[in-house]
C-alpha cells in the first residue's frame, strides 16, 4: 500500500513551491535563474492547469506569443542576459528581457520549445475550456506548427535538428532525435484537435494524417526490438532515451508490448531507482558541451536523474497496469522531495542533490513540481 503521507507532504511542497515561481510574466523556472524558460514553464504548466491556476497559464502561454517571430519560431527563454550569474550568487537588480531562440551552440535555432508550446496549448483549452483563447490565438498557434514541420529537411515525417537544439542542451546530438519527435507526434495530435474544436477540419483532417505518418516513421527508424533508440544522424545512436521511451508509452506511440518491453529494460538496469536517469549507457565523454565538462556537469544531460522524467515514467507504469511499481516511483521521487523540502532539479546516482565549483540545482524548480502534481492527479487523487 503507498504511503499517502509522504505523498500528500511533497504535493503540498510542490503546490507551494510552483505557486512561488509565479511571476508578473508567466511562471519561471526556480530559485537560482529566476528566468522565463519556455519547456520548463510549459510542462510546468501541466500542475498548475490540474491546480485550475488557469490565469498563470495562460498568461506563460501569451508571453512567448508576444516574442513569436514572423516565421512562426516563438524564443526559448526571455532573459536578463546575464541570468546565469545567478547561479554563482550575484543577484542581478536590473530587469531587461531578451527573448533567444537559437540553439545552445548558435548554430541552429532551438525547436523543443515550439513542440511544447502546441501540447501546452491543448493541455490548457482542455482543463480551462478557454475556447476564446484559442479562437484569439489560432493564426499565431498554427504559425508555431507551421514552422515545426518545415523541419522536416528530407521528407521522412520525422523532424531534423542541429546541436544543442534539444531540451537536453548540453548532449551534442543532431539528425532526428527520440524526444523530439516523440514530441512532434503529442503536438501534431493536439493541433488536430485544437483545429476540430474550431471546426477547422482541413487542418484537423490534414494534421491528425501527419500525425500517423509520424508515428509509423517513429517505429519503423527508432525502435530497436527492445526500446526506442536516441537519435540518428550519419548511424543509428543506441542509446536508451529515457525521455523518448516514457513518453511514447504516455503518448501512444509504444503499443503495449512495446511499453513492455521498455519497462523490462528499465526495471532491468535500474534507471528508475532515483527517478529517473536521461539515458543509458552513458554518452562519451566528447559527446557533452566542453563548459559542462569544465565546469564538473558531464552528466547533467549524460546521466544525472531528473525528477520530471520519473514523473512521467510512474504514469507510463500506471498506463501499462503497473500500478505498484508507478505507486513506488512516485514514492521515491515525495521521498526526495520532503528530504530536502523543496522540488529539485537533478540528482546523482545516490539521491543526492548537485552542487560544483560553478553550479548547484535548481531548488524550487518549476518543472519537477508541476509534473509531480501532474503525476500524483494521473495515478492518485491528492486530497483537496
Amino acid at each position: 500500500m503507498i504511503n499517502m503521507f509522504i505523498i500528500d507532504k511533497a504535493y503540498e511542497i510542490a503546490v507551494e513551491d510552483l505557486r512561488k515561481n509565479y511571476y508578473p510574466l508567466g511562471i519561471i523556472t526556480g530559485n537560482l535563474r529566476r528566468t522565463y524558460w519556455s519547456w520548463d514553464s510549459f510542462f510546468a504548466s501541466f500542475g498548475a492547469n490540474r491546480l485550475k491556476d488557469f490565469e498563470i497559464v495562460k498568461k506563460n502561454l501569451l508571453l512567448y506569443l508576444k516574442y513569436q517571430r514572423k516565421d512562426g519560431l516563438l524564443p526559448k527563454r526571455i532573459s536578463n542576459p546575464l541570468y546565469y550569474l545567478n547561479m554563482i550568487g550575484l543577484k542581478l537588480r536590473w530587469k531587461f528581457l531578451f527573448p533567444v531562440y537559437h540553439g545552445s551552440y548558435f548554430i541552429s535555432p532551438s525547436v523543443t520549445q515550439n513542440i511544447i508550446f502546441i501540447i501546452a496549448c491543448y493541455d490548457y483549452v482542455m482543463q480551462s475550456k478557454d475556447k476564446n483563447f484559442l479562437e484569439d490565438n489560432y493564426k499565431k498557434i498554427l504559425k508555431a506548427m507551421v514552422w515545426i514541420s518545415k523541419q522536416d529537411k528530407d521528407n521522412n515525417y520525422l523532424i531534423d535538428e542541429g546541436f544543442g537544439a534539444n531540451w537536453a542542451e548540453s548532449a551534442l546530438k543532431q539528425g532526428e532525435v527520440m524526444f523530439t519527435n516523440t514530441c512532434y507526434f503529442k503536438a501534431l495530435v493536439d493541433f488536430s484537435k485544437m483545429a476540430a474544436m474550431l471546426k477547422k477540419m482541413d487542418d484537423a483532417k490534414g494534421y491528425s494524417k501527419m500525425a500517423e505518418k509520424v508515428k509509423k516513421s517513429i517505429n519503423k527508424e527508432f525502435w530497436n526490438g527492445n526500446y526506442y533508440i536516441d537519435w540518428i544522424d550519419r548511424k543509428k545512436q543506441d542509446y536508451f532515451s529515457s525521455t523518448g521511451n516514457v513518453l511514447a508509452i504516455v503518448w501512444d506511440i509504444a503499443d503495449r508490448k512495446k511499453g513492455k518491453k521498455i519497462q523490462k529494460f528499465i526495471i532491468k538496469n535500474k534507471l528508475d531507482i532515483v527517478p529517473m536517469v536521461t539515458n543509458y549507457p552513458s554518452y562519451p565523454w566528447y559527446k557533452s558541451s566542453i563548459f559542462n565538462i569544465l565546469g564538473g556537469l558531464l552528466k547533467y544531460h549524460n546521466g544525472y536523474s531528473w525528477p520530471w522524467i520519473g514523473c512521467f515514467d510512474a504514469i507510463a507504469k500506471n498506463k501499462l497496469g503497473m500500478k505498484k511499481e508507478s505507486e513506488e516511483v512516485l514514492k521515491r521521487i515525495a521521498k526526495l522531495i520532503c528530504k530536502h523540502s523543496t522540488t529539485s532539479e537533478i540528482y546523482n546516482s545516490e539521491g543526492k542533490r548537485i552542487k560544483t565549483w560553478i553550479y548547484q540545482s535548481e531548488n524550487r524548480f518549476s518543472w519537477t513540481a508541476g509534473l509531480f502534481i501532474l503525476a500524483v492527479n494521473e495515478i492518485i487523487k491528492p486530497k483537496k
